[in-house]
């Protein structure tokens, strides 16, 4: 061979690929194999909780507490429904487990009262200032022990309500 022959001109290489990023043809009538898998189908609706999303605007306290307002009485149902069955349970251990279902769904709904109360006492002390304010007072702003206090002082008062003068 001379050396002055360019080896593009050589047939047996221009057949073998036109460049080596171009994925290789595979025949049709080859089998499939049987580890052969389907990529999983996407599924575009994915269902969003909006409390965690945020696309969402931010949403108040209060509208999501008027929205499930009737977890609240699915709650109470529940309880009235566990009171029962423990009275008619003879089963110490699954007695013991459904004093504690009930301990805990008294207890987040006591947090809950609670909670609620407090959200009133602000906003009621809010519209008092707000009041104080339109008549040319000087802005007073609330301090979280003063809310706290007269908190403590309305869930007092409820508990001593709630058992008949005993705390």
């Amino acid at each position: 061979m001379s050396k002055t022959t360019p080896r593009a001109s050589n047939p047996s290489e221009k057949t073998k690929s036109k460049s080596k990023n171009v994925p290789q043809e595979i025949s049709s009538k080859r089998p499939v194999s049987r580890k052969h898998f389907l990529p999983p189908v996407q599924n575009h609706h994915q269902p969003r909780d909006p409390r965690f999303e945020t696309l969402t605007s931010a949403v108040s306290e209060q509208s999501f507490r008027k929205a499930y307002n009737f977890l609240d009485d699915y709650q109470r149902d529940e309880i009235t429904l566990l009171k029962t069955q423990i009275r008619q349970t003879r089963d110490t251990s699954e007695r013991e487990k459904l004093e504690r279902t009930l301990k805990s769904l008294l207890s987040r709904r006591d947090a809950r009262i609670a909670k609620d109360r407090a959200n009133e006492v602000l906003k009621k002390k809010k519209q008092e200032e707000m009041e104080k304010i339109k008549h040319g007072k000087q802005p007073f702003y609330l301090k979280k022990s003063i809310v706290y206090e007269e908190v403590m002082l309305i869930n007092r008062r409820a508990e001593e309500i709630d058992y008949g003068g005993e705390v």
